[in-house]
């Protein structure tokens, strides 16, 4: 499945941060890009899960005018661990924050599969 949502930034505000956030009893691995307004190509790609420690929050460069225009995207596979009786509903979020505030996100919601097969999310973000 995959989301999209626009989001309204301010190019003189503080820095922009996204967190990866994974609701509900799912493993979960990802791929985070910062996508470039002028080609095809990424500005910043960070792979993660959600089973270490590390930080799944990642900061944008700065001055923040340069990323209105730009997409972030998250693509991530994941899987409920338990027996299929105790399926769970899942969540998976990309949340854009500056200066202390959330200023919206794209969000995939939904029921694990009940046959612990792996599910496909993209979540995309266009920055203006």
């Amino acid at each position: 499945m995959s989301k999209f949502s626009q989001i309204k930034i301010d190019p003189n505000g503080g820095p922009i941060t996204v967190d990866v956030v994974f609701n509900g009893i799912i493993v979960a691995t990802y791929d985070y890009y910062l996508w470039s307004t002028t080609n095809s190509a990424y500005i910043d790609h960070k792979p993660g899960n959600n089973l270490d420690t590390k930080s799944d929050t990642y900061t944008l460069p700065m001055p923040t005018s340069i990323n209105v225009g730009r997409m972030i995207e998250v693509r991530s596979h994941f899987a409920a661990p338990t027996p299929p009786e105790t399926a769970e509903k899942y969540k998976v979020s990309a949340v854009l924050r500056q200066d202390g505030k959330v200023l919206g996100s794209a969000d995939d919601t939904g029921a694990v599969d009940s046959n612990g097969n792996v599910q496909f999310t993209q979540l995309l973000i266009k920055m203006i």
